[in-house]
């Protein structure tokens, strides 16, 4: 299942590339205050982007810190109404170009938006690898 609102998916149709699509994939970038928290540490990410993999029926939810990209992955997902969205996860993905790191990981995203789905309030993301809790926090503003 991917999230379900006319207005994202619009958003999403916009902002996905003809070769993205071609390929079953959905993505979105969202414009808003982000951190990413690892090892203790909090900084500041560039922003979230969402993906949907239409052949393999998984989301993710990345963010950019410097030249790294940590990523939450899932496959399992509910929304039980139309400004709730969340993510069961079981991958997290880390790294930079070519050196990515997948990991098990178990955890949760939770996203709230608008009911026209234009508008992102609050995303939050924490997942546990190796006893270790990654997480992140996003509130946004519209879809890019």
């Amino acid at each position: 299942m991917r999230i379900a609102i006319a207005g994202l998916l619009v958003g999403l149709v916009l902002a996905a590339s003809a070769s993205a699509q071609d390929a079953g994939v959905d993505v979105a970038s969202f414009n808003g205050d982000c951190s990413l928290r690892v090892a203790g540490k909090t900084e500041a990410c560039k922003g979230v982007i969402y993906t949907y993999v239409r052949s393999t029926d998984r989301t993710s939810f990345s963010a950019v810190v410097g030249d790294q990209v940590t990523t939450f992955a899932g496959g399992k997902d509910e929304q039980p109404k139309p400004t709730e969205y969340h993510l069961e996860l079981d991958r997290l993905y880390t790294g930079a170009h070519q050196d990515v790191v997948q990991d098990d990981a178990t955890g949760r995203c939770d996203l709230t938006l608008s009911a026209d789905g234009e508008v992102i309030h609050s995303l939050t993301c924490q997942a546990t690898v190796k006893g270790e809790v990654v997480e992140l926090r996003f509130a946004g503003n519209r879809i890019r």
